[in-house]
This record gives C-alpha cells, sequence and structure tokens, in this order.
C-alpha cells in the first residue's frame, strides 16, 4: 500500500507528565533481529498455544453453557460469540440476547478461560520476545484495553444488529435456503468446510482493506500498533468489522452452519487472534505452511517497504502461498506501525488520555476520507 507523505505531530504534552516515547517513523530497514531462542523453543511453543486454544475454546464453551443453566446441546441458541464471526444465525444471536446487553457484554469480558489464555501469553512474551525492547504491560497496551472492552459491547449490541438484519433479508430473499451437506460430510465436516470458505473470505475482506484506499483509512487503525501485544486484535473499527462479518456472512449462511459449531469456531478465532498479535518470537516451524504463525503476522503489520502487502492469512497461510501474497523470510521480527505520523497514537496512559485517544482513532479514518 503507497504510504501517506509523513505529517509532524502535534507537540506532546507539558514536561513532567508520563508519555509514551513515539517510535520513529518505519523505514525500509529490516530491524535487527534478536538472538535466536533456545532449541526447542518453536515445537513448545507451538504445542503449548495448540493445547491451551483446544482446552480454552471447550472449556469456554462449557463455563457459558454452566453460567445460564444450559446444556451443550441447548447452546446453539443461546451462545453468545464475541464476533460471531463465521456469521451463526443472526437472528438467533439476536434473539438470545434478550435486550439485556450488559449479561452478554460481562460473559465476554469476564470469561475467565479467555483471561487464562491471555496469561499464557504473557508468559510466552516474557520468555520468548519477538523485540525484547517491548514492555509486556505498555501504554499500547492499554488502549488495546480500551479497544478490547469497546469492541465487545459494538459487537453485541451494532455488529449483532447487523447480522440479524442481513439474516432477516436472507430468509425473506431465498426463503432461508440453504446447501444440505451435512449428511455428505458429517457433523463437523460441514463447520469445517465452513471454516476454510470463511477465512478465505476474511482473506478477501483483508487484501481489500489494503488496496483499496477508502478502506485502508479504517484497517489503518488496527495497523496503528507500534507495540504489539495480546489485545492487538481489538483494535479495528467497527466498520470494518461489519464490512467482513458481511463478507463472512453469506457463505457461513448459505453452508447452512449451525449455531454451535459457529460459535465454537468463533471462539477459535478470537484465541488465534490473540496468539498471531503477540509479542512472541516464533514461526511455528513446518506449521507455518498450514497456519500463520505471529512473526508472519508481525510482517504483515510492518511498515517496511518489502513488507507491504503481504501476509494477509487470517487463520490458514496457504491463502498467501497460492495467491502469491506470502513475504519469503520466515526469520524477520520487524517493528510495527502505520506511515501516517498525523494518526492519534496514544501517547499517556491514564485513563481519560486512553479514552480521548480511543476517540480520536475512531473518528481518523473519516477525517481522512474528508481530506480527499
Amino acid at each position: 500500500m503507497p504510504a501517506a507523505p509523513p505529517i509532524p505531530r502535534a507537540p506532546g504534552p507539558p514536561p513532567g507528565q508520563a508519555v509514551r516515547t513515539p517510535a520513529p517513523a518505519p523505514t525500509a530497514t529490516p530491524a535487527r533481529r534478536p538472538a535466536p531462542p533456545p532449541s526447542g523453543t518453536v515445537p513448545v511453543v507451538a504445542a503449548t498455544v495448540l493445547f491451551v486454544s483446544v482446552v480454552g475454546v471447550m472449556a469456554e464453551l462449557g463455563w457459558i453453557a454452566g453460567s445460564r443453566g444450559l446444556t451443550l446441546a441447548d447452546l446453539g441458541d443461546r451462545a453468545l460469540s464475541l464476533f460471531d464471526g463465521l456469521g451463526a444465525s443472526a437472528q438467533r444471536l439476536a434473539a438470545s440476547l434478550g435486550g439485556d446487553v450488559w449479561a452478554g457484554w460481562k460473559e465476554v469480558v469476564l470469561n475467565p478461560w479467555y483471561w487464562a489464555f491471555l496469561a499464557v501469553l504473557c508468559v510466552l512474551q516474557w520468555r520468548f520476545p519477538a523485540r525484547r525492547e517491548l514492555p509486556t504491560v505498555s501504554v499500547g497496551l492499554g488502549q488495546d484495553l480500551v479497544w478490547f472492552l469497546t469492541s465487545t459491547l459494538l459487537s453485541v449490541t451494532v455488529v449483532a444488529a447487523w447480522l440479524a438484519v442481513l439474516d432477516v433479508a436472507w430468509v425473506g430473499a431465498l426463503g432461508g435456503w440453504s446447501l444440505d451437506l451435512r449428511d455428505e460430510l458429517g457433523r463437523w465436516g460441514l463447520p469445517l468446510l465452513a471454516l476454510v470458505v470463511a477465512d478465505l473470505m476474511g482473506w478477501l475482506s483483508h487484501y481489500l482493506h489494503h488496496k483499496v484506499r477508502p478502506l485502508w483509512y479504517f484497517h489503518a487503525v488496527h495497523h496503528s500498533q507500534e507495540e504489539m501485544n495480546i489485545l492487538s486484535d481489538s483494535r479495528q473499527h467497527v466498520i470494518e468489522t461489519m464490512i467482513t462479518a458481511t463478507l463472512v456472512f453469506v457463505p457461513a449462511r448459505a453452508l447452512g452452519l449451525d449455531a454451535p459449531a459457529a460459535s465454537a469456531l468463533a471462539f477459535l478465532g478470537v484465541y488465534v487472534g490473540a496468539f498471531i498479535h503477540a509479542n512472541i518470537r516464533t514461526n511455528l516451524g513446518p506449521a507455518r505452511f498450514l497456519v500463520i504463525s505471529p512473526q508472519a503476522h508481525r510482517v504483515h503489520h510492518s511498515a517496511a517497504a518489502e513488507h507491504i502487502d503481504t501476509n494477509f492469512g487470517v487463520i490458514f497461510a496457504f491463502w498467501d502461498y497460492l495467491f502469491g501474497t506470502r513475504y519469503h523470510d520466515d526469520d524477520e521480527y520487524p517493528t510495527t506501525g502505520i506511515h501516517d505520523r498525523s494518526f492519534p497514537l496514544e501517547q499517556r496512559a491514564n485513563p481519560l488520555a486512553l479514552a480521548g485517544s480511543w476517540l480520536r482513532q475512531n473518528a481518523y479514518p473519516f477525517r481522512r476520507l474528508a481530506e480527499r
């Protein structure tokens, strides 16, 4: 993506106030690589993340079911998916909220299994950091925490309502038609196919957000993070979320994915998002040819000229190999960020400053569109 001309930032806060030291503008020179990790790091990290992800997804579904007095068989019509990433029946999702948005928000934000998973990632960041100069607790993490809390609220309100509208339109136009592939593919063969198809739609949405200038302004909010961490996946403008949800909704609905499977796969997407944005030094070894690693996604977040418009994969890596967008070096761990220095990057860690930064970051795409 061609970078906008650098624009000087506004002056910083008065002397004596805690500030975030702005990172230098990204350059095309690859960052110095940290020392290689001890032998066996990749297998340890990959095995740990795989195990915790599987346990976490299953435990999360069980925790939600238990908190509502449901069995897992009942969970399909009532489970709250954080992003409903595979477009499970939005009409049922909206009905499950029952107007109690606060309960739905708490169900996601206070889920102990998700936070336990993040704690494991924090340990891995400390033990195997991709870039040692990045602290585990930072101003960027604080800003991403604000994004996590607000994005969750928007997901159970605005995005859920939008998916409900799409579902009503689908039923009205097509009578709820969907392919009947359960007998051919089996109970879990169908959601696995839906996962692959939905991931392809996610790749396409990601590609378009880099290639279409107006869409890039919204996606630039996500790329602005210079201190990649376990919550950076939440730094996403609601407009981008709704565009991606629309692209994913159609194939998921056409395939007839049921709510229990969609919930499980949506939770998996949330766990994967936290993992690939973490400051962990691993390319997952041979598994990197199948799934996206933290190293591959860090390259995608780089603003260096040779890294721009590469590694668009969301979960699976083979789309980038298939479409020729995979970056060739699997051992680079560059700095991250965007070239537009007018972006209102967070500077101070106090809550009021972070809230103000969040508002300005949400307004940024509209300001850039108005300047066109």
